[in-house]
């Protein structure tokens, strides 16, 4: 919850256009230190955050999401790009 607060403080002070094509996204999210905790389901907190902050329309629209635990980075980095394929 506390990294939903800072990425929605952090979103709300960027520009930013509404994504409403096909994209890919990269999710590059912090492993917990000693909680067990899947990474799929960090994928989805991730992308549902996305859409409610209006960085993406809908996320059926991903047509490739590429997700990695990091030791380097607390909370997450996302990278999202147009994706070469049309739906």
């Amino acid at each position: 919850m506390e990294w939903i607060g800072e990425a929605a403080l952090a979103v709300e002070l960027e520009q930013r256009p509404e994504i409403d094509y096909p994209f890919n996204v990269e999710i590059i999210v912090g492993r917990p230190s000693k909680r067990r905790m899947d990474i799929d389901n960090r994928g989805k907190a991730v992308m549902d955050f996305l859409q409610e902050a209006k960085i993406i329309v809908d996320d059926c629209l991903a047509q490739r999401i590429t997700m990695m635990w990091s030791n380097d980075i607390e909370g997450a980095k996302v990278t999202i790009s147009a994706a070469d394929t049309p739906m």
